[in-house]
């Protein structure tokens, strides 16, 4: 499987351009991300900062997809630190490569995600994103529930975009899964 949790910061060292190089590309085909244009390398370095310390102190999981020794997707999923919501967890940056969209990387990658929330006993999986937008009708797809909306959750090029937060649990997730495996 092309799939790998990061669990060592250093392993940043080496692949951290080529997260930057994915982030960059989903920015210029208006994925947003939250950047409104390509980071420049100050910016990339300093996300590849951040991400270091949020896998190293915050407890953040960093899931990458490597096909042909390139990042081809990545995702992250940080569990709430409260000890009180410690059963929720995060999903954030989730970019898939212009060529493995529409292939099984994105349910390949669910799958991985939700056996690493069993693991951690994480329950509840959340996610925020763009209304209106092909990831949320795709999040939706795989069962994720609108909770909450912002009207102006992301303002890009002078309009304001509504958001939506969205949850599901994460066994119902992996019922999702093999329902959209076996065709059902």
């Amino acid at each position: 499987m092309p799939f790998r949790w990061v669990e060592d910061t250093a392993e940043l060292d080496s692949i951290g351009i080529a997260i930057v190089d994915l982030i960059n590309l989903t920015v210029a085909d208006d994925g947003m991300l939250g950047y409104p244009e390509l980071l420049t390398p100050d910016q990339g370095r300093d996300f590849i900062r951040q991400t270091k310390l949020s896998i190293a102190h915050d407890g953040t999981q960093l899931l990458c997809c490597e096909i042909d020794q390139e990042v081809r997707g990545m995702l992250m999923l940080k569990r709430s630190a409260s000890p009180t919501t410690r059963h929720i967890a995060n999903l954030s940056k989730c970019i898939t490569h212009p060529t493995v969209r529409h292939t099984a990387v994105f349910i390949d990658g669910l799958r991985l995600v939700a056996k690493r929330a069993k693991e951690l006993a994480v329950e509840i999986l959340t996610l925020d994103v763009r209304g209106g937008t092909k990831a949320y009708k795709l999040w939706q797809h795989c069962g994720f529930r609108t909770y909450g909306t912002l009207p102006d959750y992301a303002r890009y090029r002078g309009i304001s975009y509504e958001g939506h937060y969205l949850w599901q649990r994460t066994v119902e997730l992996e019922k999702t899964l093999i329902s959209m495996e076996r065709g059902i």
